[in-house]
């Protein structure tokens, strides 16, 4: 019989993933009143990269799945169990809300940003392939916020190679990252799709698979020290110019940079207020995949309820659409991510596959964390 290992759950880095989702709800809920016509809030909300929580997941994504990787095990078994194990974590939920969008693209059409619901769009939205609709300047799968995920299965197919081997994991997925992104540097201008691939984006999950590798040898900080560097990556947010859109390297340096900084304080911080290791906000963090997935949905109900009841508070309207998702996400989160995950968990466990991959590698079964 195999035991099930439970790595170290660093709480606080699930409260950031909360504030990370947290993030993209409130950009995208100003985005909402913004197209609706709701009257506007301050210019300066609308300045800041709300967005910028994408690469704070892109960076805490490389920490954790460096950091929960089997130490001892490698070879093909290891990689395809580790294949498996993110599938099964990522792809149903995805997947509904997939389908849910497709539903309320042919249904509500008049409350839906986009119409491009064809034969492609589907095949590549649910493989993880980017799609690119006729027009568009960048990828755009059915479920918007999808493209990320589209990031996250490129990250974990290319980690699944390093697993063939022994020894420098870390060194070799780096190298990886690094190099398409210097080939997107030199054969720019790529076509839309393939640029995709090659974007510095690809970096943010290197900055996060470097802080696990060397977490150890990185000092500990004081509250004062730590709090002061979250500070300062939030100013750095607010004041870096934001550049080209379509610039991933002005990505990277607006964003990119004070993601890393906001993690390594967090991790480094030698004793963790308890609200961030205990109670609600690690809870919301474990809600944060179905906050991400399901917060456009819950921001759409309350904007077609803010139309029929003729309201303009655009401070009103943010405040209850984040309430709303927020409490839609731990729902999603008890009743169906949750019982979902355990179940495929148990039977993949259980099955004749997981078996002979374990009789082939010798591995034990990795803890899923979420992306």
């Amino acid at each position: 019989m195999t035991v099930r290992v439970q790595p170290d759950r660093i709480l606080q880095l699930q409260t950031l993933r909360f504030f990370a989702a947290g993030f993209v709800l409130i950009g995208h809920a100003l985005m909402e009143a913004q197209q609706q016509g709701i009257s506007q809030l301050p210019r300066m909300l609308y300045a800041i990269p709300w967005g910028a929580g994408v690469d704070l997941f892109f960076v805490i994504s490389g920490f954790i799945i460096f950091h929960i990787q089997p130490r001892a095990a490698h070879g093909s078994g290891v990689a395809i169990d580790f294949m498996i194990r993110r599938l099964i974590r990522l792809a149903p939920m995805y997947w509904l809300f997939t389908m849910l969008m497709i539903v309320a693209t042919v249904g509500l059409s008049h409350h839906v940003e986009h119409h491009w619901v064809d034969p492609t769009a589907v095949v590549k939205s649910f493989l993880f392939i980017p799609y690119v609709p006729d027009g568009y300047p960048v990828a755009r799968p059915i479920l918007g916020q999808g493209w990320t995920l589209n990031y996250e299965m490129f990250f974990y197919a290319a980690f699944a190679v390093t697993l063939l081997l022994a020894r420098r994991r870390a060194m070799t997925i780096c190298a990886i990252f690094l190099s398409l992104t210097a080939c997107g540097l030199i054969f720019r201008p790529l076509p839309v799709s393939m640029q995709f691939w090659f974007e510095p984006i690809l970096i943010e999950f290197v900055i996060g698979i470097l802080l696990a590798a060397n977490r150890a040898r990185l000092p500990k900080l004081s509250r004062p020290i730590a709090l002061a560097m979250i500070v300062a990556a939030l100013v750095w947010f607010v004041v870096v110019p934001e550049g080209d859109p379509l610039n991933g390297w002005d990505r990277l340096l607006e964003r990119g940079v004070p993601s890393a900084l906001l993690v390594f304080a967090t991790l480094q911080i030698a004793n963790p207020p308890a609200i961030t290791t205990r109670g609600l906000l690690p809870l919301l963090g474990d809600a944060s995949y179905a906050l991400y997935l399901s917060h456009t949905f819950a921001t759409n109900i309350v904007s077609i309820l803010w139309e029929k009841l003729g309201l303009h508070s655009t401070l009103m309207f943010v405040l209850l659409g984040a309430a709303f998702a927020i409490s839609a996400s731990l729902a999603l989160l008890l009743a169906i991510e949750r019982p979902l995950l355990k179940a495929m968990t148990l039977r993949y466990d259980r099955s004749a596959l997981r078996r002979w991959l374990s009789e082939e590698s010798r591995l034990r079964p990795l803890e899923l964390a979420a992306p």
